[in-house]
């Protein structure tokens, strides 16, 4: 399964809706217009989810509080149905969450009700449907549940506190990894909810640091006000490095953006090379086989409960091994998002989708797009919008583009619509 998420309540970032609110001030100021206070809160586009599975591409429209499945082959709509967000497709169910209090289950093929969990009396949130359980939390009474993914059957809870609220939960090897939003990562059986063990990955205060962790090859990789590895199956620490920040992991290797650029060697901590970053910005990190592509942190989008981290101004791409710079690129726009796949990279900026050569940096093909949902899948690249509303900005329908991978030609296109009027398809003839 693909899945593209850059939140279905979450909001963008308080630094977007500022920029967005001087560049609305100076239009405004140059056509003697006052600024409208209304449209200052919002981005000129919404935030799509989009998800491939089985053949199908779903796209979540918070515009139109609506799901699709479409055929991924030509962009035909099965079918749709009313949500407030897509959490995930596994195993032929895709799971929403309504426009009200409960939770769906629904059949991928035909959009049909397999089951649904109303969540009123719990006050909850749901925080991620993982390796066949659905996992939502209460702030009423402090708790941890979990549903059986096929059937909606209530199976184990977990006591919380209010210091450790999950935010995360990962799980592999039959044992869910659940991160607290600061510094506790606690392992529970997925059978029964047993609590195999407990760590706080600082002793320190939280100061606001996001706790962010990852899995790989039977180690948890957690970074809070510092970054440890624990063996999965016990907790025990194997280490610690004092610094922390956006990691990512692979190729046998740790890394950790911070002050700088670290390289740590997974199994023992070892630094292996830094690079100093060009500017004091703090900046995200993408892994792509041997390749780390770095550059100043645009933004964070949280959809669906998941961190999309997006770029701006510049893009680097490092050897993963020795921290030799390969290439970079000026973006010219901010808060771009990336994919690599196939050897590709692809920056969707809001004005335009460029594809280049992963090992060279070459521009493969520009295409102008102002969409802002981006998920590639073999070879296909879709791009899609939630569209926006009309009294603020020119009235934008919601729409999902498909283009060919190897030269960005255009496939097919779909286009919702406004809300209330019939869903409209555009099938443009394959090049």
């Amino acid at each position: 399964m693909h899945r593209y998420s850059p939140s279905t309540s979450a909001q963008t970032p308080l630094v977007l809706a500022a920029l967005l609110a001087c560049v609305l001030s100076l239009l405004c100021a140059a056509c003697g217009t006052p600024p409208n206070p209304d449209c200052s809160i919002a981005p000129p586009t919404g935030y799509p989810t989009l998800t491939t599975a089985g053949g199908l591409v779903y796209l979540h429209s918070d515009r139109s509080s609506s799901l699709y499945a479409l055929r991924s082959s030509d962009g035909s709509l099965l079918w749709k149905y009313q949500a407030g967000s897509l959490l995930a497709v596994e195993h032929g169910i895709a799971y929403v969450q309504g426009t009200d209090d409960t939770f769906y289950a629904l059949r991928a093929s035909d959009g049909s009700m397999l089951w649904h969990y109303d969540m009123s009396k719990d006050v909850s949130g749901v925080i991620a449907v993982v390796d066949g359980l659905v996992y939502f939390n209460s702030s009423n009474n402090l708790t941890l549940y979990t549903l059986r993914a096929s059937d909606g059957k209530r199976l184990w809870q977990h006591k919380i506190d209010t210091d450790h609220y999950p935010s995360t939960v990962l799980a592999q090897g039959g044992v869910a990894y659940v991160a607290a939003e600061y510094s506790r990562v606690t392992a529970l059986r997925e059978s029964d909810g047993a609590q195999l063990w407990q760590d706080d990955v600082s002793a320190l205060p939280p100061a606001g640091l996001p706790l962010t962790v990852t899995l790989g090859n039977g180690i948890v990789y957690a970074a809070s006000n510092q970054t440890m590895a624990l063996r999965a199956s016990d907790g025990k620490v194997l280490w610690q490095f004092a610094k922390a920040g956006p990691l990512v992991v692979g190729n046998g290797m740790v890394y950790v953006s911070s002050d700088q650029l670290y390289a740590l060697r997974a199994s023992d901590g070892t630094q292996v090379w830094r690079w100093q970053f060009p500017s004091s910005e703090q900046y995200v990190l993408t892994l792509d086989s041997s390749v780390v592509y770095a550059g100043p942190d645009g933004g964070t989008l949280f959809v669906n409960r998941e961190r999309i981290d997006t770029y701006k101004e510049h893009l680097y791409a490092l050897n993963g091994s020795t921290g030799a710079v390969l290439w970079n690129h000026s973006l010219g726009q901010s808060h771009t998002v990336l994919d690599v796949s196939g050897g590709v990279v692809y920056a969707l900026s809001q004005q335009a989708l460029d594809a280049w050569q992963a090992s060279s940096g070459s521009l493969l093909w520009h295409h102008p797009l102002q969409q802002v949902g981006l998920l590639v899948d073999g070879g296909t690249v879709y791009a899609g919008t939630a569209g926006n509303a009309g009294d603020c900005f020119p009235l934008t329908n919601s729409k999902l583009t498909a283009l060919r991978a190897t030269d960005g030609s255009q496939l097919w296109q779909f286009e919702l619509g406004t809300v209330n009027s019939p869903t409209v398809k555009v099938l443009l003839p394959s090049v």
